[in-house]
């Protein structure tokens, strides 16, 4: 009875032996080229409240070659009827993990900029994770902007203004790292 069991699995491999690898390499190759990656699947977006439009976003390695740093880029635009002046941000990186844990929790030190209305600015920070990134990744950041109504003030009266009092928006950026080329 024994051997009939064996013979019965050497035919079954002789008979189907080779589907199982065309399919294994199939598989094989369709992970090897990203086919079967979360980032193929998941679609980036940049989203801030409705008077701060995000015009895009996106996380590209740095020019210092650091494999388990990036930059993030992101570019806003103020359509919120007033010249502002951002005096604080923040930025958290999520990804990487499936529980999400935060990888970075950060002040970035060049936050004050003067936003004209109507004009927009970029933001380039460079951020640190515990994994090794790679272009195509899908990274997932926070961010917070805190900022002060410039309407009738000169740009020095309105950041040292205690009248005007600061409000705070968030957004969120979820894009996939790109190639620098």
């Amino acid at each position: 009875m024994r051997a009939l069991k064996g013979q019965v699995a050497a035919e079954y491999l002789a008979m189907y032996g080779w589907a199982l690898l065309a399919m294994f390499a199939v598989v094989a190759i369709l992970l090897g080229s990203g086919m079967l990656s979360a980032g193929r699947f998941t679609s980036e977006e940049c989203t801030f409240a409705p008077n701060l439009p995000c015009n895009t976003g996106y996380f590209m390695p740095p020019t210092s070659g650091n494999a388990q740093s990036m930059n993030l880029f992101v570019n806003i635009t103020n359509t919120q009827g007033f010249p502002m002046i951002i005096t604080n941000c923040s930025f958290r990186l999520v990804g990487g993990d499936p529980a999400g844990v935060v990888y970075l929790d950060t002040l970035a030190p060049e936050c004050y900029r003067q936003v004209p209305q109507g004009a927009w600015f970029n933001h380039p920070v460079e951020l640190t994770s515990n994994q090794r990134l790679a272009p195509g990744d899908m990274r997932r950041a926070y961010i917070t902007y805190t900022f002060k109504n410039c309407q009738d003030l000169a740009w020095d009266d309105c950041y040292s203004s205690p009248e005007r009092e600061a409000h705070v928006t968030s957004g969120r950026l979820v894009a996939g790292i790109r190639i620098r080329g």
